[in-house]
Parts: structure tokens; sequence; C-alpha cells
């Protein structure tokens, strides 16, 4: 009997021990991401076998990006954003402005979504291997709920595996300056 217990005790001081590593594993690996993408210490945080990823509303993109990009090539199955919560009433500061990739059946769809929904067609092309971009932004005056809806099915593939990314403001042409 006593040999029965301390088998048994054996085995779950393994599987603490295991469990224990593997999280201490994770942390290690959030941590170096974080400074990695010069993230502020905390902003990724694992939490048993999750991770949880809370930047600032203010952080730069890219650093936001490089975490995402880090965090899936990690293989990171449970990843939670915390504190991205936003009122849905809120208007936003600027117009988004986004691009989109697919194919020409693809952006037809979502051409007539964004239509649908009051937002604004900024540019729309064709490559000669026939994917179709499409560039659009949400109306002056759009609160966060109304832009949210078209990004929801954007996200649930409603329109297929697309590419999305927010559109870079227009670059100011630096030779014109000179002249």
């Amino acid at each position: 009997m006593k040999l029965a217990i301390l088998s048994c005790a054996l085995a779950l001081t393994l599987v603490t021990s295991s469990a224990e590593a593997a999280q201490s594993a994770l942390s290690r690996k959030v941590q170096r991401i974080e400074h990695a993408c010069n993230l502020p210490a905390g902003t990724i945080t694992a939490v048993a076998d999750e991770v949880h990823f809370a930047p600032s509303p203010n952080e730069k993109y890219e650093n936001v990006d490089c975490a995402l990009a880090k965090l899936k090539k990690g293989h990171v199955e449970k990843l939670g954003f915390v504190g991205n919560e936003a009122d849905p009433n809120a208007v936003l500061d600027e117009p988004y402005q986004y691009i989109v990739e697919g194919s020409a059946p693809q952006i037809a769809a979502l051409t007539a979504a964004v239509r649908s929904d009051g937002s604004i067609i900024v540019k729309a092309a064709k490559a000669d291997d026939g994917t179709s971009f499409l560039v659009f932004k949400t109306h002056q005056g759009e609160t966060w709920g109304g832009a949210d809806h078209l990004m929801q099915r954007i996200w649930k593939k409603e329109f297929g595996d697309i590419l999305l990314g927010r559109a870079p403001e227009p670059l100011v042409n630096a030779g014109a300056a000179e002249n």
C-alpha cells in the first residue's frame, strides 16, 4: 500500500514538474517575443497553457504585427487578446483605410459589401495574373462598431481566403518637394 501511495505521489510530482517546465518555457518564449518586438514587459503573458496579449491602444502597429507573427511562427495555440474592448459607439478619430488582395470574384463580393456598408472605394486594380486588389476606407464619423461589422465578416472568411491589411496613407513625393 505504501509503495502504491509513493508511486502515485511520484507520478503526480512528475506531472506537476512537467507542467511547470512547460509554463516556464512558454513564459520565456513570450518574454523573448516582447523584447524582439520592442513591446513593454507584461504586454504578452503566459497564463497556464495560453498566451494573453494586451498591447496598449497607442502601441506601434509594427510592434504588434511583429509579435503576432512571432506568436504564430512559435505555434502558440491558445491566444487571447485582453483589454482591447472598444466602445462600439465611439467615433473613429480618422477613417480607417484597408487594402485587400484576392481573386476577382472575392474582391467583387467584398466591393458590393463595402458599398452596402457605406464605406468608400478608394481604388480597385487587377494584376496581369488575375489577382485583384481593393483599397477602401470607412466614412468620416464612422463608429468603431460600424467599422468592425465588415471586419468581422472578412475575418470569418465570408469572402474567402483574402489578404487584408491597413493601407498606409499616401506617401509624399520627395522629388516634387525638392523642385
